[in-house]
């Protein structure tokens, strides 16, 4: 069975497609992680690039994402929880029109063969 260009373009679209459907809902659910448990993120941040920084001294990336963690607010938690949840639903919403539009453009050329083949057969 060859694939033609065309049907793997339209293949790794789809498999894109899919996959800012799955991003959508671990926004959603990091949003909801963030509400229902707050405060915990800069502290964890925080402590992991201090870890990193024990490990290599000279990282500035670390040493820069440290301090941040530190700085983090619960505003900040909040607003991010925010954000999260609503890109994470507008990335959902997109997958679903995307993929609405697919599924009616296979079965509607699933139609069109079968007519087609019917044609031929009477």
């Amino acid at each position: 069975m060859t694939i033609s260009k065309r049907q793997a373009v339209h293949w790794l679209f789809d498999l894109a497609v899919a996959i800012k459907a799955v991003n959508g809902l671990i926004e959603i659910i990091g949003g909801y992680v963030l509400i229902f448990k707050p405060g915990w993120i800069g502290p964890a941040v925080a402590t992991w690039a201090k870890s990193v920084l024990d490990d290599h001294p000279a990282l500035p990336l670390a040493d820069s994402v440290a301090r941040w963690g530190d700085g983090l607010t619960l505003d900040t938690e909040h607003f991010a929880s925010s954000y999260l949840i609503a890109h994470g639903a507008a990335k959902l919403f997109i997958a679903w029109g995307l993929l609405r539009a697919i599924c009616v453009h296979r079965c509607a050329e699933t139609i069109r063969a079968c007519s087609q083949t019917l044609a031929r057969v009477s």
